[in-house]
Order: C-alpha cells, then structure tokens, then sequence
C-alpha cells in the first residue's frame, strides 16, 4: 500500500512525478524532432546538465564549486552559439525555435533524475 492521500504516498508520489516528467520529456523531444537535424537535437538535449544542476541546487541542496558552475555557463554559452550559427545559415531545416523549445524541455527529464534522487537518497 502506498497510501490512500497525496500526503499519505511518501516517495511514491515523487516516483509518479518522475514518470510523469520522463513522459514530458520523451513527447516533447518527439514533437521537436520533425523540425530540427539530428545534430542540432544531440545539442539541444545536452542542455539537461544545466537543468539538473538548477533542480539538484534547488531540491538536494547541493553545492557546487566554482569550476562546475563556470563548466556549465560554457556549455551554455556554446549551445547559444551554435543555435545561432546554425539558423543563420539557409541549406538545412533548423529552427531556432524548436532547437530552443528542446533544451528547455529537457528540464523534464533534468526533474525525473533529481526527483528519483531525492526518493532514495533524499
């Protein structure tokens, strides 16, 4: 039994969030995929890592050093780039909105890792 409240479930209710965010995740990431190239979506999806660092500082508190917040400011600033080099340039299908509209929900899949976390080690 897993509890008849929201209150009652415990962890189980932070388990049925994160199912409900990896299905976010996958269903958003498909409805991009008609609209941008193969490359632009493997890019787009690394944006996860700043998304898990936000989630993991804002759910287990964690704490990083300088290093690590410099590390993903690059990877951001990078993916920036590369959105705008790339829709700058006529000869392929990406669109800087659905290249956009993918790295931001992959803080989707960013809340399932840090809500399954927080469930067995929280």
């Amino acid at each position: 039994r897993c509890g008849r409240t929201w209150a009652a479930m415990g962890g189980w209710k932070l388990l049925a969030l994160a199912g409900v965010s990896d299905v976010m995740n996958n269903v958003t990431g498909l409805m991009a995929q008609p609209y941008i190239t193969a490359f632009m979506m493997s890019l787009m999806n690394q944006a996860i890592t700043p998304f898990t660092v936000f989630f993991s500082i804002l759910f287990l508190r964690t704490r990083y050093i300088i290093l690590e917040i410099v590390a993903v400011v690059v990877i951001i600033c990078c993916a920036v780039g590369c959105v705008y080099v790339a829709g700058g340039s006529s000869d392929h299908d990406d669109s800087k909105f659905w290249a956009a509209f993918t790295a931001a929900t992959t803080s989707f899949g960013a809340l399932s890792f840090v809500l399954k976390e927080v469930t067995f080690n929280g």
